[in-house]
Formats: C-alpha cells, structure tokens, sequence
C-alpha cells in the first residue's frame, strides 16, 4: 500500500516537472521570438512612442544571455535612436 502511493506520488511530480518543462520551453520561445521583433523594430528605426523605446531597451537589458557582439550592435542601434530622437526634438 505505502509502496503504491510512493509510486503515484513520483508519477506526480514526473508530470509535474514536464509540464512545467514545457512551460518553460515555450516562455523561452515566446522571449526568444519577442527579441527578434524589437531587434527588427531597432535595424528599421521606425518612429514610434518614446515610452515603447524605454519597454524594448529594458527588455534588451533584462536579456543577460546575449553575444557580445549582439549586445554591442544593440547599443549602437539605441545610441542611433537617442540621436535621431534629439534631431527630432530640436
């Protein structure tokens, strides 16, 4: 009897950690996808809302695991907008 709910309990947990596995699989998706649109809303450079710039630069910075070759193309690209926004305000 302990034996059988011992085994029902870590059938449990196995699809308890899988689902939240998968979770996790599609979240990672979901952010990875999510950078490549702000990555192309930075290489377009479209006009937009200055607190939409703040949201995609802050979600840039959350991004930790980032080459360093892309975190310094990504700063290149918001000191390009930094500047066109201050052309735009003069």
């Amino acid at each position: 009897m302990v034996q059988g709910t011992i085994n029902m309990m870590m059938i449990m947990m196995m699809i308890i950690y899988q689902v939240l596995k998968m979770i996790m699989m599609i979240e990672l998706g979901i952010l990875s996808a999510f950078n490549v649109t702000v990555f192309l809303f930075l290489f377009l450079k479209k006009r937009r809302k200055k607190n939409h710039l703040y949201i995609y630069k802050s979600i840039i910075i959350c991004q930790k695991e980032k080459t360093e070759e892309e975190k310094s193309f990504l700063t290149e690209m918001m000191m390009m907008n930094d500047e066109d926004e201050k052309k735009i305000n003069k």
